[in-house]
């Protein structure tokens, strides 16, 4: 296997792994108003953690898409990207794989261009 599909499918691992964590807490209840020094953590319910997961799964699934610099954020099918990139075609793709991703409503494009 070569250097590039290891990097990918441990990225892959990685996001998945993150998802199972934080849908577990939201499950067993650990992610709630009042969790945490600010007592303001939002609850994030299973199908936002599972759009989020979705989203990420296929960022990192695209070669062109710095996946680790794009901050994925889901709340009732509104997805947010935030971060920087490169460039307004690496932009404007990642919109456009957040879009297509089954469970998006809308997404919130707040990413920078370096």
């Amino acid at each position: 296997m070569g250097e590039g599909k290891m990097r990918s499918v441990l990225s892959s691992l990685m996001v998945i792994l993150l998802s199972t964590v934080v849908s577990g807490c939201v499950g067993m209840g650990l992610m709630s108003p009042g969790h945490g020094q600010s007592g303001t953590v939002p609850v994030i319910s299973s199908a936002d953690a599972d759009i989020t997961n979705r989203v990420n799964s296929a960022f990192v699934r695209d070669s062109h898409i710095p996946a680790f610099d794009i901050n994925v954020k889901a709340h009732n099918g509104v997805v947010t990207l935030s971060g920087v990139v490169a460039n307004k075609k690496i932009k404007n793709r990642a919109v456009d794989i957040a879009v297509s991703v089954k469970g998006v409503r809308l997404v919130r494009d707040q990413l920078r261009l370096r």
